[in-house]
């Protein structure tokens, strides 16, 4: 069949175009993503000398009750990396007097992560930071999208995270 150049396109079917607009809005999802990894890293670098993966492990290791300490399994398990991953990020924060790494008391096979006052004064300093960068970036009258953004992405988390379709 020979399509003209005058003629338009044939409509796609409905599933396809269904299917499209899936892939599209995944790919403004990434680029978005990419976008806010990129702004907020650099404001991390600038204003406290953190990547934005140092700042994550930080986060995630106040989360963990203090006297205990967040495991590295965990860590590894919140950030979505490998092990090795995890002791390389940690490497760096202990290196930065942020945490201290710790045998566990009951378990020599694990490894804690306790952050240091100076690591939990620089927790606090980087969300400051983060949330000023995106008041910055999102104007205020999408604040109510933005927070839905955020439950949607934490739900889908969740969900991914039990082995349940997102």
């Amino acid at each position: 069949m020979v399509l003209s150049m005058t003629a338009p396109p044939p409509a796609p079917d409905p599933d396809t175009r269904a299917a499209e607009d899936d892939v599209s809005g995944l790919l403004d999802v990434v680029r978005l993503q990419i976008v806010l990894w990129n702004r907020v890293d650099r404001r991390l670098r600038d204003e406290l000398g953190l990547t934005l993966g140092q700042f994550e492990t930080l986060w995630f290791a106040a989360r963990a009750p203090e006297e205990a300490g967040a495991r590295t399994v965990d860590l590894a398990h919140a950030l979505r990396i490998t092990a090795g991953g995890v002791s390389k990020l940690v490497d760096r924060v202990v290196g930065l007097g942020l945490a201290e790494r710790e045998p566990d008391a009951t378990d020599r096979r694990v490894t804690r992560v306790r952050l240091t006052a100076a690591g939990r004064d620089r927790t606090r300093r980087g969300v400051d930071v983060c949330a000023a960068e995106l008041r910055e970036t999102f104007p205020a009258d999408r604040a109510a999208d933005l927070a839905a953004l955020g439950r949607l992405a934490t739900g889908l988390l969740a969900a991914e995270r039990q082995g349940g379709a997102a």
